[in-house]
């Protein structure tokens, strides 16, 4: 049974050549086509679900708050939706930071008259 249909399959992909290569041509591409949009959007799906994992902002400040003030600062950031954590970081603190990056380069710093640093 199987054989005969796969005979007249083929007597009439013969018989009607030009015509049915076209159409399965244009089915590949179609599903050609198709699969590699599929793979396209999946891949961007992915990409932006792990951006929007990795998004950071930092804000530095003209000039360094008081205690209170930075911690009511904090507060109202931690209340924004979307915040998943906040850390302030004082003047002294990023000094600190800086010289532990400098490393035996430290002394550079301790050669500024002011801290330069935001807070």
């Amino acid at each position: 049974m199987f054989g005969f249909l796969l005979g007249e399959a083929l007597r009439d992909l013969r018989r009607a050549g030009p015509v049915a290569v076209s159409a399965i041509l244009l089915i590949t591409l179609s599903l050609a086509a198709l699969g590699a949009f599929w793979l396209l959007s999946s891949n961007l799906s992915q990409a932006v679900a792990r951006f929007r994992e990795r998004v950071k902002v930092v804000v530095y400040l003209k000039h360094e708050p008081s205690t209170p003030e930075a911690s009511a600062l904090v507060a109202r950031v931690r209340r924004m939706p979307g915040v998943a954590t906040v850390r302030y970081v004082g003047k002294t603190e990023a000094l600190g930071t800086l010289k532990r990056v400098l490393g035996k380069d430290a002394a550079v710093a301790d050669l500024l008259s002011q801290n330069p640093l935001p807070a």
